[in-house]
């Protein structure tokens, strides 16, 4: 159970975007993924490489960064290019730190992978959702909530990939998903086929993901749920209604349980705004005929009272009114908050990539807990930025805070030679000779450069001599 005075606390606790997304991604997942991560490096022999929450916090923070500032390689952030150079990613992380630790980042032990029969298909990324469906309930959940599926983009191989021709994302991942009617995420379960951590009902998959999900948010009377036909049915809602729940959802013609209602084709012949209505216990049907066809059931409200919508009339050739139910209307205002929610971290989702399976689920993750920040942070300030100037606020601050200035000897652009800026800069007995290594950068461009100056010892393309020297 939630603080009744949870709200205030937060509003006193945090300001920033940074303060809100540290809410989710606090210090004990950031040590457990220290820990985890430095014990699979040791695993395979890099004996003296270790991390620490603040590398964590500043690979966050890149890869944040890489959705709205994208490049085609990783390597390019910190390529000296004028074209593709980041100050900002440069001076808070070498290029060799961010590469050891794409490659030993990991957040269970490999040791303890369970093989037998009821293997955890997810086990290698299952410390995330449990932390973030612990962490998103901060505060009181709202009245209205929507259950729906969320797709992660994969395109590899691997049994837990699904395809849904009519999503946006058509390859990948399916997660269930509870969010408010605004977006903001409470819940996320992984569909992994028998495995997935939901009860089973006996009343099919819908019915066994919505009341996982109650079950999962401790959703209890006073609250209403909308749900779309994939989930809908009428032994469903009168579950729901004996626990004091109020659900609302489309319904397909299969599913109606012998109501006396219209078939499809019947309706499809009717005019724009035909109500039919009929009951099955505390289960009201609805059926309304608007471009097409559609029922909806709900436990909660019916055809009354009428309200109307106004659409265009190709045969009249001008805007009518329609008569609209008001169950309709309650569910095209309450329901599409996973959708919502799917927009936003779709909109700068992680450019970066890799080879291991599990990352795109880590990245969602990482997306998903700076867009419920951002939520948040509109809930309890009223700030109205966009996710955009959010995302970047939390990024820079995020690197300013966690991220390390240090660079290595002699790959500095700025850093004098051993000749002294005076003497580098006074325009007298400079040339290049051939060095004695090829894989020195340059100190005016950052190019591999066969060249050196003999005056500075330093390396430099024929071609940057002047400039350098200038």
């Amino acid at each position: 159970m939630h603080a009744p005075n949870a709200e205030s606390l937060v509003q006193e606790k945090c300001s920033s975007a940074y303060d809100f997304f540290r809410l989710f991604m606090d210090d004990e997942f950031l040590a457990l993924v220290a820990t985890q991560t430095t014990l699979y490096a040791r695993q395979h022999n890099a004996t003296d490489w270790e991390t620490d929450k603040d590398q964590l916090m500043t690979f966050w923070g890149i890869l944040l960064l890489s959705g709205y500032a994208k490049l085609p390689h990783r390597r390019l952030y910190w390529q000296s290019d004028p074209d593709v150079f980041n100050e900002l990613v440069s001076s808070s992380m070498r290029r060799d730190v961010f590469e050891s630790i794409s490659k030993y980042l990991h957040l269970a032990d490999n040791t303890l992978l369970d093989k037998g029969a009821d293997k955890d298909p997810y086990f290698k990324i299952r410390p995330l959702f449990d932390h973030l469906n612990s962490k998103f309930k901060v505060l009181e959940k709202p009245k209205d909530l929507s259950i729906d599926e969320s797709m992660v983009p994969y395109y590899g191989h691997h049994p837990g990939k699904q395809f849904i021709r009519c999503k946006p994302v058509r390859f990948g991942f399916k997660l269930w998903c509870i969010t408010t009617a605004d977006g903001y995420l409470l819940h996320a379960e992984p569909y992994c086929g028998r495995a997935t951590r939901l009860q089973e009902t006996g009343l099919g998959q819908g019915a066994d993901v919505v009341l996982g999900l109650v079950e999962a948010c401790q959703v209890g009377p006073g609250h209403e749920l909308f749900f779309d036909n994939l989930f809908t049915s009428v032994d469903l809602l009168e579950v729901l209604d004996a626990r004091g729940i109020g659900a609302t959802g489309t319904l397909r013609e299969n599913r109606r349980g012998g109501a006396p209602l219209p078939s499809k084709r019947e309706m499809g012949k009717k005019n724009r705004g035909t109500v039919a209505e009929a009951h099955s216990g505390n289960v009201t049907l609805v059926t309304w005929k608007d471009n097409k066809s559609v029922t909806l059931a709900s436990n909660v409200h019916s055809a009354q009272p009428m309200s109307s919508k106004t659409c265009w009339s190709r045969k009249d050739r001008r805007e009518v009114s329609i008569p609209m139910p008001k169950v309709v209307r309650e569910y095209n205002q309450a329901m599409g908050g996973v959708d919502l929610f799917d927009e936003a971290v779709g909109a700068y989702r992680v450019h970066l990539r890799s080879k291991k399976w599990w990352r795109p689920l880590l990245n969602w993750g990482i997306n998903a807990s700076a867009v419920n920040a951002w939520r948040l942070r509109q809930k309890i300030t009223g700030k109205k930025d966009s996710l955009l100037e959010f995302t970047r606020e939390l990024v820079m601050q995020m690197l300013a805070l966690h991220g390390s200035t240090r660079k290595r000897p002699g790959r500095s652009l700025s850093l004098p030679g051993p000749a002294g800026d005076a003497a580098r800069k006074d325009g007298l007995l400079y040339w290049p000779r051939k060095g004695a290594t090829n894989r020195a950068r340059c100190r005016q461009c950052g190019r591999r450069s066969a060249y050196e100056c003999m005056k500075c010892n330093l390396p430099v393309h024929p071609e940057c001599m002047e400039a350098f020297h200038a």
